[in-house]
């Protein structure tokens, strides 16, 4: 069952890392209702759209490179324990990492209004 739970708690991190990457370096190339960061702010025009998916990109891959490894040192400090043990310490990972995927919302928002609402 560890495995499985690894598997799961991994594929959160390993998505934002590799999203993280191809939109730092290529972001979608047109503005679209189906693949990106689609917020109002960045679909009001193509430059927007390029920062949002850059900006939102480097925070995503930083923050999926820490989380990693976040996961994977409580997940293996949890990996001997009763299986009720290790399945609260799963739920509160995928808990903080559904906040992770959530939270550079935030400053991409503020960055955005920064640089195309003067």
């Amino acid at each position: 069952m560890f495995i499985f739970y690894f598997i799961e708690l991994m594929i959160m991190p390993i998505l934002m890392i590799v999203c993280g990457m191809l939109w730092r370096k290529n972001p979608p190339k047109t503005i679209n209702k189906v693949y990106g960061y689609r917020t109002t702010r960045s679909m009001k025009s193509k430059e927007s759209w390029d920062f949002a998916h850059k900006y939102f990109g480097r925070i995503w891959f930083k923050l999926g490179l820490v989380l990693a490894v976040f996961t994977v040192i409580i997940l293996f400090m949890f990996k001997n324990s009763s299986d009720n043990t290790l399945v609260i310490a799963v739920v509160i990972l995928m808990i903080i990492q559904m906040i992770a995927l959530i939270v550079p919302i935030i400053p991409t928002e503020m960055a955005l209004k920064r640089k195309f609402e003067k």
